[in-house]
């Protein structure tokens, strides 16, 4: 049995192991991952570490990715940048205007941002293209510059952790974040910027 096997084996058998305490108290939870060869959602689901700020998004960025977590939600897809930005992005007609015309979206909203206990939901790109055209024409197009925005409070910081198991992260992202961050959108930042493109557009056309 190889070292990274017989990792996995404590780590199976013993999930209050002074063996994996020991090293992430000495090497930290990223490295100690890397050394045994395992990710860091099974290092946590195996072991009782806490869950901070830090980890959170970096087991939640991990289960999206690898598709333990849903990407998509009720039309929006969520993508994950280079440097762990959340976006939900979408194509759609509201009714809002002419049938011809679609709608483009980007929002950002990323959890524990700057390790804060909030979610910022801020626009980050919104444009109207007329699909009756092929190629689509653009018609409007608005970046957020900050006049779209929103923060979703979360109320799960106890202590020194966030969250008692990645289970329990698991079930705030499905029960909490997806719902939250799509009313927000729906609710409050789609009326307001498409009000203030109508607004925009009357300017244009006077």
């Amino acid at each position: 049995m190889n070292l990274q096997e017989h990792i996995r084996r404590v780590l199976r058998e013993d999930k209050k192991s002074k063996f994996i305490m020991d090293t992430v108290g000495k090497h930290g939870v990223y490295k100690t991952a890397k050394m045994m060869g395992v990710s860091l959602t099974y290092l946590y689901k195996m072991s009782d570490l806490k869950i901070d700020e830090f980890v959170a998004k970096e087991l939640l960025a991990e289960n999206i990715e690898n598709g333990n977590l849903p990407a998509k939600y009720k039309g929006f897809e969520i993508e994950i940048s280079s440097d762990d930005v959340f976006y939900w992005t979408r194509q759609f007609k509201s009714g809002h205007y002419e049938p011809n015309v679609l709608e483009k979206i980007w929002v950002m909203a990323t959890p524990f941002f700057a390790t804060a206990d909030y979610t910022p939901v801020e626009l980050d790109w919104y444009g109207l293209e007329d699909d009756s055209k092929k190629p689509n024409v653009g018609i409007y197009d608005t970046s957020g510059g900050g006049d779209y925005f929103v923060e979703l409070t979360h109320n799960t910081h106890n202590g020194n952790y966030f969250f008692n198991s990645v289970d329990n992260l698991f079930d705030w992202y499905n029960t909490f974040y997806l719902p939250e961050v799509y009313e927000i959108i729906l609710d409050r930042i789609i009326p307001q910027v498409q009000e203030e493109t109508d607004e925009r557009l009357r300017d244009k056309n006077t």
